[in-house]
């Protein structure tokens, strides 16, 4: 496994694959469309990398830095190619891009009552096993509530405050943190 990326622009080789993966990767109330990821590269918002194996594109991730914070707005693996070990190649990928940096990202809350809860524990605990802790906060996007988790012990609220801000400045989307309720 040689795993390399490749930045995502307007005029990515790969695009049509690149869509596939994203609108395979992500329910419809997570689901972001490239054109609007493509429109938040275009600002500075946001960076896409392409994740590839040898000539075969595996995956992406969308990221957004801020400071000293590095967060994992998507991140996702082709359908075909999961369970190979491309998802926690792909965080080390990210961990090497920003050694500096804390490294942030969210994910469904772990609800009892949701349909998918296997999927959304397994998906917590994939994270955890590559590193990232739990902290004492949700993000607030649309009408789900995700759970934040990062690389460090001790979240960076402020500047993931003003991250999230500055993200979704001029967006018809919020994203709002919370500290958890006990």
């Amino acid at each position: 496994m040689s795993l390399y990326i490749k930045e995502v622009t307007s005029d990515f080789e790969d695009m049509e694959h690149l869509k596939k993966i994203n609108d395979e990767a992500f329910p419809e109330e997570e689901h972001m469309p490239m054109e609007e990821m493509l429109e938040m590269v275009a600002e500075n918002k946001l960076d896409i990398s392409a994740v590839y194996d040898g000539d075969a594109l595996v995956g992406f991730f969308a990221m957004v830095v801020h400071e000293n914070i590095a967060f994992i707005f998507f991140l996702a693996v082709d359908e075909n190619q999961r369970s190979k070990g491309y998802g926690s190649r792909t965080l080390s990928l990210i961990k090497e891009q920003y050694p500096d940096h804390q490294i942030v990202l969210d994910i469904e809350s772990v609800d009892e009552n949701a349909d998918n809860l296997e999927q959304r524990e397994a998906r917590k605990q994939f994270y955890l096993k590559n590193g990232f802790n739990e902290t004492n906060f949700n993000v607030a996007f649309k009408s789900m509530l995700m759970d934040v988790l990062c690389s460090s012990e001790t979240l960076d609220e402020p500047n993931f405050r003003k991250l999230l801000s500055m993200m979704m400045e001029n967006k018809k989307r919020t994203m709002r943190l919370m500290k958890k309720s006990k």
